[in-house]
């Protein structure tokens, strides 16, 4: 479905009008930017990380669970979370943390990033680096292997959309989708591209539509 055929289906589920709700489905399929076919849909669809992500870019709202799983169940024929998605890959084609970043130490990371941009910016990489490191808190049984869900290509778009633009900081500009790139490299050495998370996604694993 298109995020206006779901925007419709809110508003028939919910009331109020379809535009009413259009930015929350849109969002949800703006992984489509990256890779145009069904696969896209691991990232955000998600009835756990899904929902907490459409929560953190629409602050305002109280329905987006709702709006999320509906959202998933009519693209997927079911609620499905990201442990779930995990489960379909064949996890060996999952891009791999560089062997120099492991053990991972998340604090380090953080200290690294605000020794570079100064201690001004102190909230704002944590906000970043706990926007990417989500992923472990919904899929804890795959530990670091699903940090690569957000700490990809699509991960700093995802970053500018909920955090936000450039800021100046204590007279220093602050860019949070570059922090991202320079964590998401930090883990990798590298960005790796969306399509190679996605791609891991084995036949096996249907959806019931093709768009």
């Amino acid at each position: 479905m298109r995020p206006h055929q779901h925007a419709m289906s809110s508003a028939a589920r919910f009331g109020g009008k379809w535009q009413d709700y259009l930015a929350v489905h849109e969002f949800i399929d703006s992984t489509k930017v990256c890779c145009s076919d069904p696969r896209h849909r691991m990232i955000l669809h998600s009835v756990d990380l899904g929902s907490a992500l459409v929560k953190i870019a629409f602050p305002d709202r109280f329905d987006t669970d709702d709006l999320v799983q509906q959202h998933v169940i009519e693209d997927l024929g079911c609620a499905r979370t990201l442990s779930e998605w995990l489960g379909h890959c064949r996890r060996p084609k999952l891009p791999r943390i560089h062997p120099d970043a492991l053990p991972i130490d998340i604090e380090h990371i953080i200290v690294e990033e605000i020794a570079g941009v100064g201690e001004a910016a102190s909230d704002w990489v944590r906000n970043v680096c706990d926007l990417l490191t989500l992923p472990m808190a919904f899929a804890p049984d795959f530990g670091p292997e699903s940090l690569c869900i957000l700490a990809n290509s699509f991960g700093p778009a995802l970053v500018r959309r909920v955090i936000g633009p450039p800021v100046e900081v204590s007279g220093v500009c602050f860019d949070p989708a570059l922090c991202a790139e320079r964590i998401i490299f930090r883990l990798y050495r590298s960005i790796p591209p969306m399509t190679t998370v996605v791609y891991a996604l084995m036949s096996s694993q249907q959806t019931r539509s093709k768009t």
